[in-house]
C-alpha cells in the first residue's frame, strides 16, 4: 500500500511538471507577436527613467497606480528591453501560479481538483493574455492564491503555521495592486463572521497585515508631498447587471459577447460547474464559506463602490477571483456521480478553454492589442519629413514615440491635442496626421477593431467642407485609426482635432 500511494505520489508530480511544462509553452507561442499596448509602452517609458522623474511620470498615470512592478522591471531592464524580454517576467509569474494552484487545490479541496485546475489555468486565455503583457497582473494571481492559502494554514493550525507566508505573500501583493486589499477584506469578514472559531488567528492575521503595508507608506507619503490626486481610471463605465457574468465568461474563456451555439454550450457547463462547486463547498467543506466570499465578495464591492464618482471596475483588477473560480468549477464537474457526465462535461469545458486559447492567438477582431508598431511604420512609409503628427492626448503620443522611427517624422514633428496652440498661425504646406484610438463596446473586451463614428454635424459647415476636401488617407491598424489632411490652416486644424478627439 505504500509503494502504490508513492506511486501515484510521483505519477501526480509527472502530470504537474509535464502540466507546467505546456504553460510554459503557450505562454512562449507569439509573446512578442502584437505590439505593446499603450500601459505596457508607459511602464517601459517610465521604467527607463531616472528613479525620481519615473516616480513623478508613474503617478502623472493616476494615484491608483503602485511603485513594486515598475521596479522590478526598471531592475529587469539590465536583462533587455525588446518586446519579447520586457515580457518575459510577467509570463514567468504566470507559469508559477500553474503548480501554485495546483497546491491551493490539494489544501482546500483534492488532489485531482487541484491538478484539473492547474491544466485549465495552463491553458486558460485570461491567463495567458496577461503573461504575455508587460503588466502586472500575473504578480496579483500569485499573490492572492500565496495568501488564500496561507490564511487556511492559519486556520488549520490554529495561528501556529501560516503568518510567514501570509506576510511574504501580502509583502507582494499589496504594493502590487490596491484590490489585494479586498482578499484582507474577505479574511476579515470570515474571521468576524465565525470569531468564536477563529479569534486566535486574529493577533498573527493583524500583524501579517499591518507589516505588509508598511512598504506603501513611503509612497503614499510621496504622493501628498507632490500634491497628486488624479485618478487614471475615469474612462472606466458603472456596471451593469451583466457585469459579473461577463467577468466569469471572461475569466473561463475570453469574453468575445458572441452567443453562438458553441459559447452558449461553453458557459452553461461553467454555470453547471460553479453552482455544483459551491453548492460541494458549502455541504462537504469546512471553508465553504471561505471560499464563497473569496468569489463573490470582491466583484461585489467593486461593482458597489463603482456606482459612485468613480467606476473601478475593470476585469484585470479582480484577477484575484480567477483561481477560486476555476477550482469551484473544477470541483463542480468532478462532483456528479456519473463517470460519463462528469467526463463529458470536463471534456466541453477544456475544449472550451483550448478554443478560447486559440482566438486570443488568432482572432484579431475579439483579441488585439492597440497596434502602435505598425501605425508607426505604416505613417514612416506615407509621411513627408515636414508633416506633422497629432495624438489626442499625451500617454498616445509617448505611445506613437515609443515606434516612431524618427526619420521622417522627427521628435519635434508629434504633437498632442493641446500643443496645437503653441504652433504658429500656419502650418499649410505639410500634411497632417490626426490619431484617434478606437473605444471599446465594454471593459470586458480585448479590442475593437471598428473606429469611432464621427458626427460631421458638430462641426462648423467651414470646417465641415474642409474635411470632405482635404482628408486624403486613412490609416487603420488593430484599435488605431490615423487620418491624414492636407494642406491646412491653423485653425480649421484645431477644429478638426477636437472633434476627432471628442472634445
Amino acid at each position: 500500500m505504500v509503494n502504490r500511494q508513492k506511486g501515484k505520489h510521483v505519477r501526480v508530480e509527472i502530470w504537474l511538471l509535464m502540466i507546467t511544462a505546456l504553460s510554459l509553452a503557450v505562454r512562449l507561442y507569439h509573446l512578442d507577436q502584437q505590439s505593446l499596448w499603450f500601459d505596457e509602452i508607459f511602464t517601459l517609458v517610465m521604467a527607463q527613467l531616472p528613479f525620481y522623474e519615473g516616480m513623478i511620470g508613474l503617478l502623472g498615470h493616476g494615484i491608483q497606480l503602485t511603485p513594486f512592478f515598475h521596479w522590478i522591471i526598471k531592475i529587469w531592464l539590465f536583462v533587455g528591453d525588446t518586446d519579447w524580454l520586457v515580457r518575459f517576467p510577467s509570463l514567468l509569474v504566470g507559469v508559477l501560479n500553474v503548480p501554485m494552484i495546483f497546491r491551493l487545490g490539494k489544501f482546500y479541496l483534492n488532489r485531482n481538483a487541484g491538478l484539473l485546475a492547474a491544466l485549465i489555468f495552463a491553458i486558460n486565455p485570461f491567463q495567458v493574455w496577461y503573461a504575455q503583457e508587460l503588466k502586472l497582473y500575473t504578480l496579483l494571481s500569485l499573490a492572492s492564491i500565496g495568501a488564500m492559502m496561507s490564511f487556511g494554514q492559519l486556520l488549520h493550525s490554529q495561528g501556529k503555521r501560516g503568518w510567514g507566508s501570509l506576510l511574504f505573500f501580502n509583502l507582494i501583493g499589496f504594493p502590487t495592486h490596491y484590490f489585494m486589499f479586498l482578499l484582507s477584506t474577505v479574511q476579515f469578514i470570515y474571521i468576524v463572521l465565525l470569531f468564536k472559531r477563529t479569534y486566535f488567528i486574529l493577533r498573527p492575521w493583524l500583524l501579517a497585515q499591518g507589516v505588509a503595508v508598511l512598504p506603501l507608506i513611503p509612497w503614499w507619503i510621496f504622493i501628498i508631498q507632490i500634491e497628486r490626486s488624479n485618478v487614471g481610471i475615469g474612462w472606466v463605465p458603472q456596471p451593469g447587471i451583466t457585469t459579473l457574468f461577463n467577468t466569469f465568461w471572461n475569466f473561463s474563456f475570453g469574453y468575445t459577447g458572441v452567443f453562438s451555439t458553441a459559447s452558449v454550450v461553453s458557459l452553461v457547463v461553467m454555470l453547471i460547474g460553479l453552482s455544483s462547486g459551491v453548492r460541494k463547498a458549502w455541504l462537504d467543506l469546512k471553508h465553504g464559506l471561505l471560499l464563497s466570499l473569496w468569489l463573490f465578495l470582491p466583484p461585489l464591492v467593486t461593482i458597489s463602490l463603482s456606482f459612485g464618482r468613480v467606476s473601478f471596475y475593470v476585469d484585470r483588477y479582480l484577477l484575484i477571483v480567477s483561481p477560486i473560480l476555476t477550482l469551484l468549477v473544477v470541483y463542480g464537474l468532478l462532483s456528479f456521480k456519473s463517470s460519463f457526465m462528469r467526463t463529458v462535461l470536463f471534456a466541453v469545458f477544456v475544449i472550451a478553454t483550448g478554443i478560447g486559447l486559440f482566438n486570443i492567438y488568432f482572432d484579431r477582431t475579439h483579441f488585439s492589442k492597440n497596434d502602435w508598431r505598425s501605425l508607426a511604420h505604416a505613417i514612416e512609409e506615407r509621411s513627408h519629413d515636414n508633416d506633422l503628427v497629432i495624438t489626442c492626448t499625451d500617454g498616445y503620443l509617448l505611445a506613437y514615440d515609443h515606434y516612431n522611427p524618427h526619420q521622417k517624422i522627427r521628435v519635434d514633428g508629434a504633437v498632442f491635442a493641446p500643443q496645437l496652440y503653441q504652433i504658429g498661425a500656419s502650418i499649410s504646406g505639410q500634411s497632417v496626421w490626426i490619431i484617434v484610438t478606437h473605444p471599446l463596446p465594454s471593459v470586458h473586451h480585448f479590442a475593437n477593431l471598428e473606429p469611432a463614428e464621427f458626427d460631421s454635424s458638430l462641426l462648423s459647415t467651414t470646417a465641415a467642407l474642409w474635411e470632405i476636401q482635404n482628408l486624403k488617407e486613412v490609416v487603420t491598424v488593430s484599435g488605431i485609426s490615423a487620418y491624414r489632411y492636407s494642406p491646412t490652416n491653423l485653425d480649421t486644424l484645431k477644429e478638426v482635432v477636437a472633434w476627432r478627439c471628442g472634445s
